[in-house]
């Protein structure tokens, strides 16, 4: 599915331009194993340690802006209306772009970010990237504890090779053991796969402005609007190192 059919939308419309400080409750659980009977009770660690606490991390929002510049003459009646559907159905690209890279100053919420976690890449063929990707769940599930489970992140590039070597069912919905499995044309631009848990995306009006400019007898159709990714950087597993 596409990142924007996953994530858990926001429909207030209300962003913080600053950003926000939030806390992670998912790399903040430790479960266990004891003993239920004998005294001193055996330990068997499962998930996390007494040590794990809830993570601060901020979140920073970024403005999409858009333009369609046209001559004055070759302009037709509808163009803004037009650029308006065509932006909204770009939204998932330019989301899942901005999802691998460091889009504002200051924000957590990114595969790259020095919080995230990430288990090594041998190389690129299929093979490598799935046993790459089976790791990376692996740790993921040693630390992270979520609503839904874990759920893989890939690039389009990569959803062929892993249908290939049976990561994958055959229309690339889920992994064959079941985890839900988001593919965004905008992960391409780096090339990594990753794990996350719940991931929530903020995406404020759009705003459209028709600039006609006499001079130079064009006019410019502007949309904008601003957006913020919702992640906690600990909650994320990268496979392999960024670039």
């Amino acid at each position: 599915m596409k990142l924007t059919e996953f994530a858990v939308p926001d429909r207030t419309g209300r962003i913080n331009g600053r950003g926000d400080e939030l806390t992670s409750r998912e790399c903040g659980v430790e479960i266990r194993l004891v003993e239920a009977c004998d005294y001193p009770f055996g330990e068997t660690p499962v998930i996390g340690s007494d040590t794990s606490l809830p993570g601060a991390f901020k979140t920073v929002p970024f403005a999409i802006d858009g333009f369609l510049r046209r001559g004055r003459f070759c302009a037709e009646p509808d163009d803004l209306a037009w650029f308006g559907r065509a932006f909204q159905d770009t939204l998932d690209y330019v989301l899942g772009w901005m999802f691998t890279i460091a889009h504002a100053a200051g924000s957590e919420s990114w595969i790259g970010d020095n919080n995230v976690q990430s288990v090594t890449l041998a190389g690129n063929t299929d093979a490598q990237r799935l046993a790459g990707i089976l790791a990376g769940r692996k740790q993921w599930r040693k630390t992270v504890v979520a609503e839904g489970g874990p759920v893989l992140h890939l690039p389009p590039s990569w959803v062929p090779g892993m249908v290939a070597v049976g990561l994958l069912t055959p229309d690339g919905e889920r992994t064959t053991i079941g985890d839900v499995v988001v593919v965004s044309d905008g992960y391409d631009e780096k090339g990594i796969a990753f794990w996350t848990g719940p991931v929530q995306i903020k995406v404020g009006k759009i705003n459209t402005e028709m600039v006609p400019r006499a001079r130079t007898n064009d006019e410019v159709n502007v949309l904008d609007t601003f957006a913020q990714i919702i992640v906690s950087p600990c909650s994320i597993v990268r496979v392999g190192a960024y670039a």
